[in-house]
């Protein structure tokens, strides 16, 4: 189960590093997306199953408790992209890519490590 875990690490990973060393490609594919409902949709199904996933495999982690609540939060966040309509979605996207290519680095550098805390726990 954990191998699970691991993957979902390895993934943040790489795409956290794709914000860091190319931030100006992320900010221009950002930019184009407008949020619609199925994008919001889409948006709660993979963080539902995201916290589902941590939340089932915690127990078999170096950091069980940790990874509940972080399980928990990402279950709370998808519940929260339904409840928020997609302009308020939108102007919060927009907002942050106003902060510039640090902005989006400092995204990469926190995701990524994240996805090493994920593998980290998992291994």
């Amino acid at each position: 189960m954990a191998a699970i875990l691991t993957v979902i690490g390895s993934v943040v990973c790489l795409i956290s590093l794709f914000a860091i060393v190319f931030p100006r490609r992320l900010l221009k594919a950002a930019r184009s997306i407008t949020i619609t409902t199925p994008l919001r949709f889409i948006a709660f199904v993979v963080r539902i199953l995201l916290g589902i996933i941590i939340t089932l495999v915690a127990g078999s982690t170096k950091f069980p408790q940790t990874l509940q609540i972080i399980g928990i939060l990402l279950i709370v966040s998808g519940v929260a992209v339904l409840l928020v309509g997609n302009a308020r979605i939108q102007s919060l996207m927009d907002w942050f890519l106003r902060r510039g290519l640090d902005s989006i680095r400092a995204g990469g550098v926190a995701g990524f490590i994240f996805g090493g805390f994920l593998i980290y726990a998992a291994v």
